[in-house]
């Protein structure tokens, strides 16, 4: 079959692939979380997404057993990483209330998902769903890896090196 018009709105979908969040889209998407129709583990994830940078993946996927509380460190295992290797990302003060109050109500086994969606860890396409759904506050619209981007391109515009950023935010073409 032939849809005419399917070319042409995907000619009209910008390519999210450079879209970065800027400083106020920022405050706005984290000013509009309590009062967004969301579970509160669904929040508490964009939360983390703006707070570590990490992938919705990673963090949706969080297990018990991967934080450090009294180091405020989190290590994501090698097989949950998009390059397949360990990362230990560390934890503000604001990360580390998040965690804790997730591990509070997650069971008890050492692989319990800190996210969890009816047992098992909340799958990444939710969060994009979510995000997609219940939080798009602007004109140009924004995916959860433009959080990812953005965090970069603020540590750079900060004057954080390229190599910390690439150790805090790894990538798969390092």
């Amino acid at each position: 079959l032939h849809y005419p018009l399917r070319r042409q709105r995907q000619m009209c979908i910008r390519d999210s692939r450079d879209r970065v969040l800027t400083e106020d889209e920022v405050a706005t998407i984290w000013k509009a979380l309590p009062g967004a129709a969301l579970r509160g583990v669904t929040r508490d994830v964009f939360r983390l997404l703006l707070l570590t940078g990490q992938r919705s993946g990673e963090v949706s996927g969080m297990r018990r057993a991967e934080v450090d509380v009294d180091a405020a460190l989190w290590t994501i295992p090698a097989a949950r990483t998009k390059n397949g290797r360990a990362h230990t990302v560390p934890l503000s003060v604001a990360a580390l209330e998040i965690v804790k109050a997730r591990l509070l109500k997650a069971d008890d086994g050492r692989d319990a998902p800190l996210f969890a969606h009816v047992g098992a860890p909340m799958p990444s396409n939710a969060i994009a769903h979510s995000a997609r759904l219940k939080l798009q506050l602007f004109e140009d619209p924004w995916t959860p890896h433009d959080i990812r981007r953005t965090v970069a391109t603020m540590m750079a515009d900060s004057g954080t090196s390229v190599s910390y950023t690439h150790l805090t935010l790894p990538t798969k073409r390092i």
